[in-house]
């Protein structure tokens, strides 16, 4: 009897040490949780890699405005400005050695157009002027056009057919070479530019990459034109007669098939100029123009002299535009 007591008290003995064992096991597990409250850390994700940035084609191009302007035996003086807007790539361009590139000017002839409509629609911005109601005759332009009637009826037939007379009408009611000195200096911020002090407005002297400054003025979306004012600009611009379409339209001949789709906007406006014998009866030919569309977003401007013809440089400039889509857009 005696041994089964003593054998009872062995086992409440051993269960009280087993007992206590476990709880301080317990206090050891609770203890270590407070001194590492913070959750084991989730394994990382590898890091995210970006696509590569757009290739830059500057050299490339150049390279083959060099080849195609030799191929076809050039003799002319030019200039080309390329502004893409997909990658912000600016491309100049020009076939004369760099002392003679040096100072290089090209009288503007018709591009000046573009400028004297941008000037205008500037200034009545500033003065809150609208079309109105006024201009039945033209309803494809909206109330909110910045241009009065008149102003309109001058500048339909100045971009569309490039007409002079309507040019110098509206060039005068600007207040010509002030107004359009201060449209380069302070608006387009141009660095060679100067208007022609005896106000022929065709002999204004410019670059490529100053034209490619007042192209920036329509395509930039921070730029100073009012929505309305680039509406504006651009069914002006569409509503160029198609037998001047040539140049940065890639038409090679001029009225020929064109290196760009159909599809893409070429909005161009386009300036030509002969001159007399004291030049050797040599023309300036130029072309300026916005492309958009099938992906494709760039300024493009074209500025030649010393051409044999109109059609020479025409011709010319159709094929310098062609490469430049080429080497911009070669899947499109």
């Amino acid at each position: 009897m005696e041994r089964v007591k003593s054998a009872e008290r062995l086992k409440r003995f051993m269960a009280i040490i087993l007992a206590g064992t476990a709880l301080s096991a317990c206090s050891m597990h609770g203890a270590e949780a407070i001194e590492n409250p913070m959750p084991k850390a989730a394994a990382q994700t590898p890091e995210q890699v970006l696509p590569p940035p757009p290739p830059k084609v500057g050299d490339k191009l150049r390279g083959d405005l060099t080849a195609a302007m030799l191929a076809r035996g050039y003799t002319g003086e030019m200039e080309v400005a390329v502004r893409n807007h997909n990658t912000g790539e600016v491309i100049d361009w020009t076939n004369l050695p760099p002392d003679a590139a040096t100072g290089k000017t090209y009288d503007t002839a018709s591009t000046i157009k573009f400028s004297i409509l941008l000037k205008r629609l500037l200034v009545n911005q500033a003065h809150g002027v609208t079309l109105g109601g006024s201009c039945p005759e033209y309803p494809q332009y909206p109330p909110s056009t910045p241009l009065t009637c008149g102003e309109l009826e001058h500048a339909v037939p100045m971009i569309g057919q490039s007409s002079n007379y309507d040019a110098s009408a509206l060039w005068t009611e600007l207040g010509g070479v002030p107004a359009l000195q201060d449209f380069f200096d302070h608006d387009a911020k141009t660095q060679r530019t100067v208007a022609d002090v005896s106000g022929q407005w065709g002999f204004t002297r410019t670059t490529g990459d100053d034209q490619l400054a007042i192209l920036n003025l329509l395509s930039d979306p921070a730029s100073p034109l009012t929505p309305e004012s680039k509406q504006t600009v651009n069914i002006l611009l569409d509503g160029v007669v198609p037998y001047q379409h040539w140049g940065a339209s890639g038409q090679v001949p001029a009225g020929g098939p064109s290196a760009i789709p159909a599809d893409v906007s070429v909005r161009l406006k386009n300036g030509w100029m002969p001159y007399s014998d004291e030049r050797g009866g040599t023309w300036t030919i130029n072309s300026i123009a916005h492309i958009e569309g099938e992906g494709a977003d760039y300024d493009l401007a074209m500025c030649s002299d010393m051409n044999l013809s109109d059609s020479y440089g025409e011709d010319t400039l159709g094929a310098a535009a062609a490469v430049i889509w080429q080497d911009l857009y070669p899947t499109v």
